[in-house]
């Protein structure tokens, strides 16, 4: 056992831990500063086939968009051209270009499985990406699109999923591994009892969509998921994951507050913690019968569902012992008001995940999503990725987050 904590030391820089271990920062619980994790490539293992890893164990040589959409997000072709990533134009006309676009660790489209547009079969898809209101109504690249862009591809034959649901990186041992939502494998079995007339159970599903991106079966880890995953993790080099964390939330907006922020920032903490805190107690219009015009309608709403606290919690209970999950507040919801009405909602609003992690000029860089003005949640941030082996100054917040969807969202990354 003590060569196996020397060895793990040896390879990530610190003691090992679990989730347990981790303070709402992700820093340990221990009087003395932890070490910051020193930066280093990990070994490939794969053929080069295996899906591009999200974790900046390998260098990040492009980022692919559709066409100028990334003028929407302030500064992001400079802090791109800065950190040696190429930024390139997919030539798809799709705003959502992560949830179409695939590479492997060569620079190779990964091509979906030719799935029929049967929403019977693809189920859960985006709307962008299967609408059933026209046909055929399926956004998917194709082997012409390959040949446009000068890229060798290979498809998938039994594996349709969209970029958001599924996040990738390198073990220290540099094989790769990949976390899917669990409709991924419910797509497979479909898709393989229509072609064949047989099913087949989730384990034979999970050979299939393993041998689709590349990697062992072992290293796919399916987990229960009502949205897409890069809302709520972000995957670091040496298998470590960065997981959800709302019930830590107020205790990181108290910390924030008890810094003395500038007043407008504290006027939006301190709601912000009394939401975590109360909920949004919803009431009836003066539209609505004089019996019930502004008074509560139902229970206090709460910014983070208890179905999705206990999805959080299943999903680190399946990712721990292959990965090391640490659990932190990264999702910030404020109240915010309809357009051209005073009624109050929940805005999700501020999603730190949903970001990039690249890795260049011989260490990491994260862009992602801004604080709308909070340059306080924003140093929050930095300061949890410092913990983590990212040099703070080389932290981006170019992106804007909205409508359940952000930078993250909006290019896919290649080694090529």
């Amino acid at each position: 056992m003590l060569r196996l904590a020397l060895l793990v030391f040896l390879l990530l820089g610190v003691p090992p831990a679990s989730s347990q271990d981790a303070d709402w920062d992700g820093s340990q619980k221990e009087d003395k500063p932890l070490p910051r994790i020193q930066f280093q490539p990990s070994e490939p293992r794969g053929t080069g086939e295996e899906v591009f890893p999200e974790d900046g164990s390998l260098p990040m040589k492009a980022w692919y968009t559709s066409g100028q959409r990334h003028r929407a997000y302030s500064g992001l072709g400079e802090i791109l051209e800065r950190e040696g990533v190429a930024l390139k134009d997919l030539g798809f006309d799709y705003e959502w270009i992560q949830d179409v676009a695939l590479f492997s660790s060569q620079g190779d489209l990964i091509l979906q499985a030719d799935m029929p547009a049967d929403p019977e079969i693809l189920t859960n898809l985006t709307r962008g990406v299967l609408n059933d209101d026209c046909v055929p109504c399926l956004r998917r690249l194709t082997r012409e699109d390959s040949r446009r862009l000068g890229i060798a591809a290979r498809q998938m034959q039994w594996t349709f999923l969209e970029g958001g649901e599924m996040v990738t990186g390198r073990l220290s041992s540099g094989e790769t591994y990949a976390i899917l939502g669990d409709e991924v494998l419910k797509r497979t079995m479909a898709f393989h009892k229509q072609k064949t007339g047989r099913e087949i159970g989730e384990a034979s599903a999970k050979e299939l969509v393993a041998a689709d991106l590349g990697i062992k079966p072992s290293h796919l880890l399916s987990v229960r998921a009502s949205g897409h995953l890069d809302l709520v993790m972000t995957a670091l080099p040496g298998g470590r994951i960065l997981l959800s964390s709302p019930a830590k939330t107020a205790e990181v907006l108290r910390d924030l507050l008890a810094k003395n922020p500038p007043a407008e920032e504290a006027r939006r903490l301190g709601a912000m913690l009394a939401l975590h805190e109360r909920g949004h107690q919803r009431l009836y219009s003066s539209d609505a019968p004089p019996d019930l015009a502004g008074k509560p309608m139902g229970d206090p709403e709460l910014p983070h569902r208890p179905a999705e606290v206990a999805e959080l919690d299943a999903i680190e209970a399946a990712l721990k012992g292959p990965l090391q999950v640490i659990r932190v507040p990264g999702v910030f919801k404020e109240l915010d008001t309809y357009a051209n009405s005073k009624s109050l909602y929940i805005a999700d609003a501020i999603n730190f995940f949903n970001g990039f992690v690249g890795s260049s000029q011989g260490g990491l860089f994260i862009a992602t999503n801004g604080a709308g003005g909070l340059s306080s949640l924003e140093e929050y941030w930095r300061g949890v990725l410092s913990r983590h082996g990212v040099d703070p100054k080389r932290v981006h917040f170019p992106g804007r987050y909205r409508s359940g969807a952000g930078l993250d969202c909006a290019g896919a990354p290649s080694g090529k």
